[in-house]
């Protein structure tokens, strides 16, 4: 699969460091993919949204406005979130442990659903 682009979901990113964390210590941003699911199934349609269209507009993907959103299945136990733009287009988003977002297109898509492409 190819890497379309990698972006940081920031209106969800939880705060950098753990209390009582040495300052020369890396903290450990990773957090369970159910919670990272749970997490943008809370948010309002219009932030969930609003989010996604960020993480396609800063990857400089085709998308003027995300109308809607739909979770589809997980990928290796990763949230997947369908994001469609308006104007018809649509852009798989797999969310990762850190809360990177990997976006795909509509081939991309296929592998992750465990389809095969049409792609030639």
């Amino acid at each position: 699969m190819r890497n379309t682009m990698i972006a940081m979901l920031a209106l969800m990113t939880a705060a950098c460091g753990r209390p009582g964390t040495p300052a020369n210590e890396q903290p450990d941003n990773r957090i369970a993919p159910e919670a990272s699911g749970a997490r943008i199934a809370e948010l309002p349609e219009a932030q969930r949204n609003a989010t996604f269209y960020r993480a396609i507009h800063d990857a400089g993907l085709d998308c003027q406005q995300v109308t809607g959103s739909a979770p589809a299945e997980p990928y290796r136990g990763m949230p997947v979130w369908t994001a469609t733009c308006q104007g018809g287009g649509h852009w798989t988003l797999v969310v990762g442990v850190d809360e990177t977002v990997q976006i795909l297109n509509a081939n991309e898509a296929q592998l992750v659903r465990g389809q095969p492409s049409n792609r030639q």
